[in-house]
């Protein structure tokens, strides 16, 4: 009892709730160590709280750390073992272990990181939920990353800026700051006219791989050729540079065209009547262009008919139409309606030739009396770009009663739906009426192919019919089709360009099909327009061919064609001039061998015109020989130029490579061979050490040419992968130092090889490559500068389904 009378009461003690134990992981790190020995990491994972109890958690490793994503990941199976577990905390238990093998290697590499993480606890909560796991490297610094620039291509447009985004790239994240000074450099395109020039400093922060760098092309509409500009980089820091160039090919589109109509009149009684055709040129008129003309025979003929004409039209600046003028001779004579042709070639400052063909018909006007009226549909010629063939058709004399015929188009080698679209309808005459017109649609296509025909044909009419009439489409994607076992020879367009090279049209380019195509020798203007063609032996033989060109005949004017037979064939080497009139011809081998012949053209012997060189197919031996352009052997000089036993033939070429008068044979090792090089005197002395122009275990061989290509001294060595092999072309000096990296003339993944040929295309040192896909690739033939950069899209100079591959040679300058 207190004072007071109070009381004291005893109230029962309440002892502290129990708190929920709660589970965390700590961080770890260890060296690895090198294969084939491991080392262990320990996560410590740790309970507090109430620990009176059982409690467990899930446990597992996971690569790459969550909260640090730009920090170098651990794989699980190449760095260390991946473990998937329960950790079990008996009653008492604070601290349970988890134990991650790292696994060793020798492999330079930056700290790389993973980690152990927690959940689904049972009788506890989740604290630390993710424990970080560094594995440090044993094997030194890893290596810098690499700094590389992509090439952009765009169309400038006609105004304003095109944006051109380069990408800047890093081979791998780096784990510091990377920084490269970059600067734009005129190519073809200049600053400020034709882009924007720029410079800076591009940083990639760490973990950054890629960076983008923009430069602007201005847009005009000047008619020019596709430009280019590079943006060059250098001095970097904390990275090499392993690509230090981007180009940008700023791409035209704005064409300029020239097209011809047709013209019909009557022809008069006497003295002459002009025809005026209208020549238009469509699209850029800001610069002076020309365009070659020429009158041609048809059902009409020159002189009796006409006058026949040729000639240049000059456009000046501004200029859209000129006129072409033709004297048609009147006379008395009764006869059908007659047709000449004005034919458009060879344009300068211009890309093309929309129809190059122009169609006079000279209507009939001569009658005698009481003739019954004839229908006459008259023959016409278009370019498939045409979009319309209009066909004349005429009816003499004039009737003076309304004359109705059906019309209807037949196929003949072009087809409908195809080429162009069938059309069916009727013609009406009304009295008096001389002249209808039938409207045809032509369709285009990017098809290199024939002059292809169809007929239009009438009937249900109560005139004469004089029979159908032909309508020839011609092709303007590069000449006559071809390839597998032949297709049409001789034919070809009209000067347009076909996707090759603009403003350039120095020399003549001469192709052959590879194994599995016909004997079609095509020879075109370097900006891909079509020259001529021809069977340089029977149609019927699919073995391909190979060529060259040079001036081996002295009596011949210009330079020759020469085409070594392909395998399946005797040993022949034909020598022709550029209309495919046959000079020479001799059997280079013994007539048993049916490996087919290499060939090309060099003056070996100086003194007079250059010699041929052959060497013997796959299946022979390195036999090199040289013969004289002019006669049928024996040969000159011969050597083998690998060991005899080699059976896969040799690629051959010449080229000035001592300074010393007189050529040197150049030979790559065909098919099963190394792409092992050799430079030889005519005597088959070797002059400088062999030289391995890609990894001497690829057994394709290597193609070869020689050219010019530094612009200093002695000439050059151009190779190409066999088949088998990537389309890398290399330059070699004559020593068979590498001038450079080389470049891909086609797509990298493409493995079919690439021939090879060099030749001046500009009219300016250096020279430009040649180049013509291996089998396996459409016959797609480019361009290139000495330093690898495109001149214009290529052309295929047979049809684009053809997969035996093409061979190239040029003229001489």
């Amino acid at each position: 009892m207190l004072a007071g009378g109070g009381v004291v009461v005893a109230l029962p003690s309440s002892a502290p709730a129990a708190t929920v134990p709660s589970i965390s992981v700590d961080n770890q790190s260890v060296t690895e160590t090198d294969a084939p020995n491991n080392v262990t990491m320990t996560f410590h994972v740790t309970r507090t709280g109430d620990t009176s109890g059982s409690s467990t958690v899930h446990a597992f490793t996971r690569d790459g750390v969550a909260s640090d994503p730009l920090a170098p990941v651990a794989q699980a199976g190449s760095d260390y073992q991946a473990v998937d577990t329960t950790v079990t905390f008996d009653p008492t238990v604070t601290e349970r272990d988890v134990t991650v093998t790292v696994l060793g290697d020798s492999i330079k590499e930056p700290t790389e990181s993973f980690e152990l993480a927690l959940d689904n606890p049972n009788n506890a909560t989740v604290g630390v939920s993710a424990g970080r796991g560094d594995i440090i490297d044993n094997d030194g610094a890893p290596p810098a990353p690499s700094i590389s620039i992509n090439d952009v291509s765009h169309p400038e447009g006609n105004s304003g800026l095109t944006a051109f985004d380069f990408v800047v790239s890093l081979s791998q994240a780096s784990t510091a700051p990377v920084t490269v000074q970059y600067t734009t450099a005129d190519g073809t395109a200049q600053a400020p006219n034709d882009y924007v020039a720029k410079s800076g400093t591009i940083t990639f922060p760490v973990g950054a791989t890629a960076q983008t760098l923009t430069v602007n092309a201005r847009g005009d509409t000047l008619g020019e050729p596709d430009e280019n500009f590079a943006v060059n980089l250098a001095r970097s820091t904390n990275a090499s540079i392993a690509d230090a160039q981007g180009i940008g090919t700023i791409q035209q589109d704005h064409d300029t065209s020239f097209s011809i109509n047709n013209v019909y009149a009557d022809e008069g009684n006497s003295s002459t009547t002009t025809f005026t055709f209208t020549v238009t040129r469509t699209g850029d008129l800001s610069k002076i262009s020309t365009v070659d003309y020429a009158t041609q025979d048809a059902s009409a003929t020159s002189p009796s008919d006409y006058t026949a004409k040729n000639g240049t039209l000059t456009f000046p600046v501004g200029v859209d139409t000129q006129p072409v003028s033709v004297l048609v001779n009147g006379d008395t004579t009764v006869e059908p309606t007659e047709v000449f042709h004005v034919v458009l070639t060879n344009f300068q400052n211009a890309s093309e030739i929309t129809v190059p063909v122009g169609n006079g018909i000279i209507l009939a006007d001569d009658f005698s009396s009481g003739d019954t009226p004839v229908l006459q549909v008259v023959d016409a010629t278009v370019s498939e770009s045409a979009g319309t063939a209009q066909v004349l058709v005429s009816l003499s004399p004039p009737s003076n009663q309304v004359v109705t015929a059906s019309y209807t188009t037949q196929d003949g080698t072009a087809t409908a739906g195809s080429d162009y679209t069938a059309t069916s309808g009727t013609l009406t005459f009304a009295a008096g009426q001389r002249t209808a017109i039938i409207n045809v649609p032509i369709l285009e296509d990017s098809l290199g192919e024939p002059t292809e025909n169809f007929k239009i044909l009438l009937s249900n009419t109560s005139a004469t019919v004089a029979g159908p009439g032909t309508v020839n489409i011609l092709d303007d994607d590069g000449g006559p089709n071809g390839g597998g076992g032949g297709g049409g020879g001789g034919g070809g367009g009209g000067g347009g360009g076909g996707g090759g090279i603009p403003n350039f049209s120095t020399g003549l380019i001469t192709t052959g099909p590879g194994s599995g195509g016909g004997p079609d020798t095509r020879t075109y203007h370097s900006d891909g327009s079509f020259n001529s063609a021809f069977f340089a032996f029977d149609p019927g033989f699919t073995g391909g061919v190979s060529v060259a060109r040079g001036d081996v005949i002295a009596s011949s004017p210009g330079s020759e064609i020469i085409v070594g037979a392909g395998p399946g064939a005797f040993p022949v080497v034909s020598v022709f001039n550029n209309a495919g009139q046959l000079l020479n011809q001799f059997m280079a081998y013994d007539a048993n061998f049916r490996g087919g012949v290499n060939v090309a053209v060099g003056d070996i012997d100086p003194g007079g015109p250059a010699e041929i060189i052959t060497g013997a197919g796959p299946g022979g031996g390195p036999d090199v020989r040289v013969f004289n352009g002019a006669s049928q052997g024996p040969p000159l000089h011969q050597f083998f130029a690998y060991e005899a036993g080699f059976h896969g033939g040799v690629n051959v070429a010449a080229g000035e490579m001592n300074g010393l008068p007189g050529d040197e044979i150049v030979t790559g090792a065909g098919p099963g061979g190394g792409p092992l090089v050799k430079v030889f005197n005519a005597g088959g002395a070797m002059l400088s050490p062999a030289f391995y122009a890609y990894a001497a275990a690829f057994g394709g061989g290597v193609n070869v040419a020689v050219g010019n290509i530094d612009n200093a001294g002695a000439e050059d060595i151009v190779t190409g992968p066999g088949p088998g092999g990537g389309p890398h072309v290399r330059e070699f000096t004559a020593i068979g130092q590498p001038l450079n990296l080389g470049f891909m003339a086609f797509d990298p993944n493409f493995a079919g090889g690439v021939s090879v040929a060099v030749g001046n295309i500009d009219t300016t040192p250096p020279d430009e490559i040649i180049v013509g896909a291996g089998p396996g690739g459409g016959p797609h033939v480019h361009a290139f500068t000495a330093g690898g950069s495109p001149l214009g899209q290529g052309w295929f100079p047979y049809d684009i389904n053809f997969h035996g591959g093409v061979k190239v040679a040029m003229s001489p300058a």
